[in-house]
């Protein structure tokens, strides 16, 4: 009779695929890693910030955001503008 016990682990890792920007390879990394925002190594030694496009994309939207207020904010100076110089020259005549 045998010591010897045969066991089976099954383990669950999701993984994002990346692209190296220098020599173009396809890569994987765990996602536990891949929102880390620290220096990754693709295979072949070249590094890169691991910028997913998640976050650049919410970066993107916040952005976007940003400029519709400014341009909202633009508009309301301008009509703003034009009512003081209707006044001001109103108050030439």
């Amino acid at each position: 009779m045998s010591d010897h016990s045969l066991f089976f682990i099954e383990t669950k890792c999701e993984l994002i695929t990346q692209v190296c920007g220098t020599c173009g390879i396809v890569y994987a990394v765990p996602r536990r890693f891949h929102n880390d925002g620290k220096l990754s190594y693709c295979p072949n030694g070249h590094h890169s910030n691991r910028a997913s496009a998640a976050v650049l994309e919410e970066s993107v939207d916040k952005l976007r955001e940003k400029i519709s207020m400014l341009y909202a904010e633009n508009e309301r100076l301008e009509r703003s503008n034009r009512s003081l110089r209707a006044i001001v020259k109103r108050g030439k005549k």
